[in-house]
């Protein structure tokens, strides 16, 4: 059953005041045409790059006037000590983001890494992932950041999407919204930017749009109902800015085969005036190869300002992108008050944020407060709250006895288990054998056990990780289930579970989402009844695995 959250929907960001619209009027009041320009782009900046990088930033940030930055890889004491000395640059405040979906751990060493959306997707209790919001909130503000391009709102209902993966909070439309409002509620309750993406849904694609122009062939009615549905009530809740993607999507765009981030139907129609978004519009990034391959530098950019976004995402050329922009507006093909429009929705952002009374932020102690035993106590319970039990025949989980069971693991990778392994052995003695070393000789040791714990252990470094099991492991499943009573925990994808429908030999399943060692030592707890397994499937895997029945009994 979905838990609601207790808290109050997010405040603020549309209303306005007399001291925001005089700040507001004044400082777009003493910017040139070119400065005004220049506040729609945010250009990269990583903090674990050498000086060119750097004097290249400061160059877009003095001969530019950028509006802002997107911070991307580093670590958190130099990504400080830059933006005080990039703030220091400019004349108007920097506005800096970053994409730090599963928290600032997403592009920063000694961080914390909160669960993927998938798995925050088997979370019932949604009042955690708001607190979840607020804790990555409070680190982003310590570092610098006042714009966190999450969370991602698209219904996943591909399993061969390369690019979503893990990002997306599942394949239903309203589990999905639900999710997405209370991570974003977190954040713009602390006054940090939330933006959902990727407008008009990028779930159900089969191509990168890092290297080539994916395709969404849904009926508008089907959109309607299907993508278009998070967006809408994530909009309707008051987030602040919704990120258009790079997909072409001919039942609104035609025979053009653009991005819909460049496209009018889709951003100035659709989304401006079907879904009545009044807040930040921005594209993904400018430098992907959805549009690099179809435009010259700096015709990308000017597109999706003509398309009606506000902010310009990493364009290639930030130079070449203003004098286009520039021309237009002179030749009266984009009307002057659009650029007006855009330039003051973006300086109120940076007003809202608190960047009109901006400080040098404090470069003290700045991975000890990024670290607070609360962050990890939250994330560990977010592993805890997710996992799923989808097969448990005849009661086997929790183990009964197991003083009186022998049990053996048998790991299968191409991760470790080892946190896995040791917190079974807090319960109970429990063998380790490996099986791929030698199967026939593992299979003959296995006999003598009356339950085999099998640990599915995948990359836990992205979310892009492919969900297809090894031939190897999924043979050694086929295998030892054959002759013993076999436990599954899948530290995985849980399209992972396409391998079990005909796997029936399988007595239990656990699924843990990821190999992370919090999701490792939660799942031996609750194999032994320490915990009880809360998770619901996030999304429908096959007749069997289906997010409309996942208690995992038989």
């Amino acid at each position: 059953m979905l838990i609601l959250p207790l808290f109050a929907p997010a405040q603020g960001f549309f209303d306005s005041d007399l001291g925001q619209q005089a700040w507001v009027d004044s400082v777009f009041n003493s910017l040139t045409l070119e400065q005004k320009i220049g506040q729609l782009f945010m250009v990269a900046a990583y903090s674990d790059r050498g000086v060119e990088h750097l004097a290249q930033v400061e160059r877009s940030i003095r001969a530019h006037a950028v509006g802002g930055l997107v911070f991307f890889q580093g670590s958190p004491d130099k990504q400080v000590e830059l933006i005080n000395r990039f703030q220091k640059l400019s004349k108007t405040p920097l506005l800096i983001g970053m994409d730090a979906e599963w928290g600032l751990g997403m592009r920063l060493d000694s961080t914390v890494r909160y669960p993927w959306a998938m798995t925050l997707g088997a979370v019932q209790d949604t009042g955690l992932i708001y607190a979840m919001g607020r804790q990555i909130a409070e680190q982003c503000k310590r570092v610098g950041i006042r714009f966190n391009l999450a969370p991602d709102a698209d219904v996943r209902t591909n399993p061969k999407n390369p690019i979503i993966g893990s990002r997306s909070f599942g394949g239903n439309p309203e589990n999905v919204a639900t999710r997405a409002i209370a991570y974003f509620e977190g954040l713009q309750q602390a006054h940090v930017l939330a933006c959902a993406k990727h407008f008009p849904g990028h779930g159900d694609t089969d191509a990168d749009s890092h290297k080539a122009l994916p395709i969404v062939s849904h009926s508008r009615e089907l959109m309607d109902t299907l993508e278009r549905q998070p967006f809408k009530k994530l909009i309707d809740n008051g987030v602040a800015a919704v990120m258009t993607a790079h997909l072409y999507v001919p039942a609104w765009m035609g025979k053009d085969s653009i991005p819909a981030s460049v496209s009018k139907n889709v951003v100035a129609e659709w989304l401006r005036d079907s879904l009545q978004f009044k807040g930040l519009t921005l594209t993904d990034a400018l430098d992907m190869k959805a549009v690099t391959g179809l435009f010259k530098p700096g015709l990308a950019a000017l597109k999706a300002f003509e398309a009606g976004n506000d902010i310009l995402l990493l364009p290639r050329s930030v130079g070449l992108a203003i004098d286009l922009i520039k021309n237009e507006i002179a030749a009266e093909t984009i009307p002057y008050s659009q650029l007006q429009q855009s330039v003051k929705r973006i300086l109120r952002a940076k007003y809202w944020v608190g960047l009109n009374r901006i400080k040098p932020i404090d470069p003290g102690h700045v991975i000890a407060d990024l670290n607070s035993e609360k962050y990890g106590a939250l994330k560990r319970k977010l592993f805890e709250e997710a996992i799923t039990v989808v097969r448990n025949r005849n009661e086997l989980i929790p183990i009964k006895n197991p003083a009186h069971t022998r049990i053996a693991y048998v790991p299968l990778g191409p991760e470790s288990g080892d946190t896995f392994y040791a917190y079974l052995n807090r319960y109970t003695r429990v063998d380790r054998i490996d099986f791929l070393r030698n199967p026939g000789m593992a299979l003959a040791k296995l006999e003598k056990y009356d339950l085999v714990i099998i640990g599915v252990h995948k990359s836990d470094a992205s979310p892009y990780e492919p969900y297809r099991l090894r031939a190897e492991t999924d043979g050694a499943i086929r295998e030892i289930s054959a002759q013993n009573r076999t436990l599954v925990d899948i530290f995985a994808s849980p399209y992972s579970l396409n391998t079990f429908a005909a796997q029936a030999r399988v007595d239990a399943i656990v699924l843990s989402y990821q190999n992370a060692k919090a999701a490792q030592e939660a799942s031996a707890e609750l194999i032994f009844g320490a915990l009880v397994a809360k998770g619901e499937l996030p999304v429908s895997v096959n007749s069997e695995f289906n997010a409309e029945n996942s208690s995992g009994s038989d």
